[in-house]
């Protein structure tokens, strides 16, 4: 693991340049959890995207982008109405929180994670392709289910077989997740499994004016 002494030394060095280079595409996530302790599960769906067969039928947990006049609860929730058809509301605090202090940037393969504080919401999400040059800014929003649970798959929708996954077949199963979700997976384990959040080859920067250099895009 290496530090850094504050942003401009990451984002300004010939390696990291590209990283607050253009805007990130705003994106929601939505982490529906059910349960306690070894019963405890979380909501994920099959990426099924026509203009993306490279990770047909990937893990993913429900998201997409922040439409015009919408925030990102909203489109959380959105999100898991459309993917699952299920009917939520906000929890709080949020799960995890406090769990990151600083900004950390995790180098894995073709993608990129760089995760940064927020005041009162789980860590922000900036997600870089390498291939594609694509830039996410994903907000992940807690969620609880309204009522009973009847999932049922839309057809419509980009996404396929809605169901619970236990917490702790996570770290067996990471690698059928998206390069992405596997990122967010890591706080999950860091939070429910004492896993080190910090991996050999992230990036800790120190301080959070990370916001001079990455900005976020308008909605779609």
């Amino acid at each position: 693991m290496s530090r850094y002494p504050n942003s401009r030394a990451l984002f300004e060095s010939a390696e990291f340049k590209f990283l607050s280079e253009g805007k990130y595409k705003p994106t929601a996530w939505a982490y529906v959890e059910r349960g306690k302790g070894e019963q405890r599960e979380i909501l994920v769906v099959e990426r099924f995207k026509k203009e993306d067969p490279l990770r047909k039928g990937q893990l993913v947990i429900p998201g997409g982008g922040v439409k015009t006049r919408e925030n990102y609860d909203g489109a959380a929730k959105r999100e898991v109405r459309e993917e699952a058809s299920l009917q939520t509301h906000t929890h709080y605090p949020a799960r995890f929180g406090k769990s990151v202090k600083n900004t950390i940037v995790k180098p894995r393969g073709n993608v990129i994670g760089i995760l940064t504080p927020a005041l009162s919401s789980n860590p922000d999400f900036w997600i870089v392709y390498r291939d594609s040059g694509k830039k996410y800014f994903c907000k992940t929003i807690d969620l609880d289910i309204d009522g009973k649970i009847g999932l049922k798959e839309n057809p419509k929708s980009d996404a396929r077989n809605p169901h619970f996954l236990k917490v702790r077949d996570i770290v067996g199963r990471r690698n059928e997740f998206t390069p992405a979700v596997q990122l967010f997976l890591e706080l999950v384990e860091s939070a429910y499994f004492e896993v080190d959040l910090f991996r050999q080859s992230d990036l800790v920067v120190e301080g959070n004016s990370f916001r001079h250099y990455l900005r976020v895009g308008d909605p779609e």
